[in-house]
């Protein structure tokens, strides 16, 4: 327990609190102040840490940037909304005293599909600046989520000292700690990259297959394009996301839909998601530098036939996780509708378990696990096969070996 809170802390100091020390965008929200991610203190006898001063708050700015809309004062910032229907170039500036609102359900762009010609598809790019604040409106009744639809772009690119933060209005307002959890529904990006689920009975990996991303109802993901580009998310935070609509039905923190190998992902962190911290469904993107922490389910998931590379992932399960069948990864490999299996690459892993006397499944708990992959060969059918195994290994001496990860590609 102590390990998870402790890690925690590093990792959200690390990449907000240090370098954002100042009273406007998403400084304040990333100080020990109002709106930060509760770390309870240390349990006696190790002694209780003394706490960083709170920083003056911020003052709301007077105006919001062209393309929002002005809802007022929340917290010490204008709230400035953003339209539902993004259908043209948007850029979101960093302004002292700015926080920016998803209310309800925000699309950027119209799908386009998987061909990239479906009648009324709008493409267009959201950038965001680097050290800007979003967050949900969680006071309505909708599910506020932001979905990047096939063909638009996400630009949502801080830097190592200025983290763009997306959130729940509640970490704005002083209303969250430690356990807070799917207060919102995350961002989804939904790309024409292969995927082997399809909806119709078509060939897998090609144009017309398709599927919906789930709790959207209607985003759809898929296509033929390998190369696709949903954008780029670099040095972002997802916090207390997650929603479950229904069972099996949910959003994580980020939720990749056959986003192709260009779209770039790295130096992410999320944090308190109530589902996955980053589910993929199908497509080839590459992941590098990811921090999940307190995911409820499983931290990184990947399903329909995703092939790609991740590599330097820290996952840090919580104590109290609420969802049975949870693991810091979950690999899927499947084969579908003639679409090429499943295949993933993952080094350079950290995974954290927590100190608990035996797991969910009745096992001696893994604190401390390091995962690699080691390529071999293998005959069949009198030839040689290449064939990559994923090993885990950790530092409990009373670790099961019979529960090692491993995922063939």
């Amino acid at each position: 327990m102590t390990i998870v809170k402790r890690m925690s802390f590093i990792l959200l100091a690390s990449t907000a609190c240090v370098a954002l020390s100042a009273c406007d965008g998403a400084d304040s929200v990333g100080s020990p102040g109002e709106g930060v991610i509760v770390v309870p203190a240390t349990p006696t006898p190790s002694p209780t840490p003394s706490p960083t001063p709170t920083p003056t708050p911020g003052t709301p700015a007077t105006s919001c940037p062209t393309g929002t809309t002005d809802v007022g004062i929340i917290g010490n910032y204008r709230s400035c909304r953003l339209p539902s229907a993004i259908t043209s170039a948007l850029s979101l500036p960093k302004v002292a005293g700015v926080a920016y609102e998803i209310n309800g359900r925000v699309d950027v762009g119209v799908d386009v599909g998987g061909a990239g010609s479906a009648l009324g598809g709008i493409p267009t790019t959201l950038t965001i600046a680097a050290g800007s604040l979003i967050y949900a409106n969680t006071t309505n009744s909708d599910n506020d989520f932001m979905v990047v639809n096939r063909g638009s772009k996400l630009i949502a690119e801080g830097t190592e000292t200025q983290p763009i933060i997306f959130t729940a209005q509640a970490n704005l307002t002083g209303g969250v700690n430690d356990e807070s959890q799917g207060l919102w529904g995350g961002i989804i990006l939904a790309g024409r990259a292969p995927i082997s689920n399809c909806n119709t009975t078509v060939t897998g990996g090609s144009a017309a297959c398709e599927n919906v991303v789930e709790g959207t109802s209607t985003a759809l993901y898929g296509g033929a394009v390998p190369t696709d580009s949903s954008g780029t998310v670099r040095y972002v935070q997802i916090r207390y996301s997650g929603t479950v609509i229904s069972p099996n039905n949910e959003l994580q923190g980020l939720t990749l839909g056959g986003t192709g190998s260009a779209t770039v992902l790295d130096h992410i962190q999320i944090h308190n998601s109530s589902d996955d911290g980053i589910e993929i469904f199908g497509g080839r993107s590459n992941l590098r530098y990811l921090a999940i922490t307190g995911a409820d389910d499983d931290g990184l998931d990947t399903d329909v036939g995703w092939q790609g590379f991740v590599q330097f992932v820290l996952a840090i399960q919580k104590p109290s996780n609420t969802t049975g069948d949870n693991y810091s990864t979950e690999i899927d490999l499947e084969q579908q509708r003639g679409c090429a299996a499943a295949s993933a690459l993952q080094s350079g892993e950290l995974h954290l378990r927590p100190d608990l006397d035996r797991d969910q499944r009745g096992d001696p708990p893994a604190r401390w696990c390091r995962c690699g992959v080691r390529q071999r060969h293998r005959q069949q059918s009198g030839r040689r096969v290449p064939q990559r195994d994923r090993r885990c290994r950790c530092r409990r001496q009373d670790h099961d070996p019979s529960r090692q990860c491993r995922a063939r590609g």
